[in-house]
């Protein structure tokens, strides 16, 4: 009766050849999936449950203890959060930290943030767009001052510059003496008023760009 009931399993739910545990011996750890062979029509990889922000916050009740560490891949982002989904702001592969009681983006953190490059910000003009310097600087194209050790590089970074949606602004620091900033728009606009024709050796604004 039992070798009848194991047979049933398996024509119910027949093993899948692109899926291998325990392929080499000894193995090399409690789950390994190896490289399927090269003339397989399936393409190689591992996917994690894809789901919404959304269907994520509606399920934030089976998420505890027990789901330390579970990894999700979330297709678009919760439109209102959560105190669970309050990081899910775009597509991408999440994980579950029970002790904090919130999904974290894989590789990023709580957040992902850089310090724009440097800039001469001018003082014959009242407001200056950091989004441009920072496209520009990010940039070959157009730019007489780009150069790469690879020589091939057309951006910093593979990707590209991130959209301006993608990013909030902020100033945290500047030197009072020589302007006052008022403000910054979404796209990047950096506003401010020149408090001064001389600009003392020293002098600095700090700018942050966060992705969202």
């Amino acid at each position: 009766m039992a070798a009848f009931l194991l047979s049933a399993v398996f024509l119910v739910s027949p093993l899948k050849a692109q899926v291998t545990v325990g392929a080499r011996t000894p193995s090399n750890s409690t789950l390994e999936v190896v490289k399927l062979p090269s003339g397989s029509a399936t393409p190689d990889g591992i996917m994690a449950p894809q789901i919404s922000g959304d269907d994520l916050k509606a399920k934030d009740g089976k998420y505890g203890a027990n789901q330390n560490d579970v990894l999700v891949y979330v297709t678009a982002p919760v439109t209102v959060a959560s105190t669970k989904t309050v990081n899910v702001k775009k597509a991408g592969y999440y994980y579950y930290d029970a002790a904090k009681g919130v999904w974290i983006a894989v590789a990023s953190g709580n957040e992902d943030w850089f310090y724009m490059p440097s800039f001469n910000l001018p003082l014959d003009v009242t407001s200056y767009n950091l989004y441009d310097e920072y496209v520009r600087q990010f940039t070959k194209a157009g730019n007489t001052q780009f150069f790469s050790s690879d020589g091939t590089a057309a951006t910093v970074t593979d990707a590209g510059p991130h959209p301006v949606s993608d990013i909030t602004f902020f100033v945290t620091a500047y030197s009072a003496n020589v302007i006052m900033v008022t403000g910054i728009d979404p796209d990047g606009t950096l506003h401010y008023l020149p408090t001064s024709d001389v600009v003392p050796d020293g002098s600095f604004i700090n700018i942050i760009f966060k992705v969202k």
